[in-house]
């Protein structure tokens, strides 16, 4: 991994783990004490400490040695910064990314980030992996509240978190007290 993005891995890491903000890239200077760095690179991390504060139930993983299949659904809007996390150890598996775009199948993910691109078709998507013990993260206006898990909301040039608890409570999905101390618990829509 080049150095520049082992850096702004571990910058990012060890603010996602003391509950900090960082500011993401903004058309506005940023002030000499906030890292600037571009949003989804951010998220690519922050996705990566959801593995970490996340336990799927044991018969999710078809052996003790499987990864753990992150599925990017929709737009890539990720790039190359989504390799930066690919191949981590979380809870001694390896982090697989799998680019779905529009046909790949999200029902074999353990993560799925659901692009923006994907709105028209969100409840269709959820509907699909609402079942299945599939971590379901976006940064889509409304994602906690239609049903998605975890929505990663950008506000006042920081990102905050949104967590639907029922939808990974359903799912057979524990997520660890220390995201939830850090996210705002939201109610699925009726």
């Amino acid at each position: 991994m080049p150095r520049l993005a082992r850096k702004l891995s571990t910058l990012l890491l060890s603010a996602f783990l003391l509950g900090a903000s960082l500011t993401v890239a903004e058309p506005r200077p940023a002030r000499a004490e906030e890292p600037v760095v571009d949003t989804y690179a951010l998220i690519a991390v922050y996705i990566l400490n959801f593995a970490k504060f996340t336990s799927w139930p044991e018969q999710s993983f078809p052996s003790p040695e499987s990864g753990i299949i992150l599925g990017i659904f929709g737009d890539d809007v990720f790039g190359d910064t989504i390799d930066t996390i690919a191949g981590k150890t979380v809870h001694d598996r390896p982090l697989i990314v799998h680019r779905l775009g529009l046909g790949g199948n999200p029902r074999d993910c353990h993560i799925l980030y659901v692009a923006a691109s994907e709105r028209r078709r969100l409840h269709q998507i959820l509907a699909a992996v609402a079942p299945l013990p599939v971590l379901t993260v976006s940064d889509m206006d409304d994602f906690a509240a239609a049903g998605g898990m975890i929505q990663l909301q950008k506000k006042a040039g920081r990102i905050h978190l949104l967590i639907n608890l029922t939808a990974a409570q359903r799912a057979g999905i524990t997520l660890r007290s220390g995201l939830l101390k850090i996210a705002t618990i939201v109610a699925p829509r009726q």
